[in-house]
């Protein structure tokens, strides 16, 4: 008698320890889904504004200059970044 108890108790136990890990597991896979998402929406706003920034010709930022690959490259990144951040959620 005891030990179908034992069993039970333990058996419920194991339950709610595996519910518990597999509910743990979900939430992790749809947290690193939306940080994919997240990052797949900034990789294509950084992608459409990419060849704009590389024409610009005669734009500053500040003080500097943008005549370099690589500010034309930060240029498109802030531009998708607050693109991003700016848009109306629906």
């Amino acid at each position: 008698m005891i030990d179908k108890q034992l069993k039970a108790a333990l058996d419920r136990a194991y339950s709610k320890g595996y519910r518990a890990g597999e509910k743990r597991k979900q939430r992790e896979i749809s947290a690193e889904v939306a940080r994919r998402e997240e990052q797949a929406l900034l990789d294509r706003a950084f992608f459409a504004v990419l060849p704009t920034a590389m024409t610009v010709q005669g734009w500053s930022y500040g003080t500097v200059q943008i005549t370099s690959v690589s500010d034309r490259i930060k240029l498109a990144k802030e531009w998708a970044v607050s693109a991003i951040s700016g848009r109306p959620l629906a």
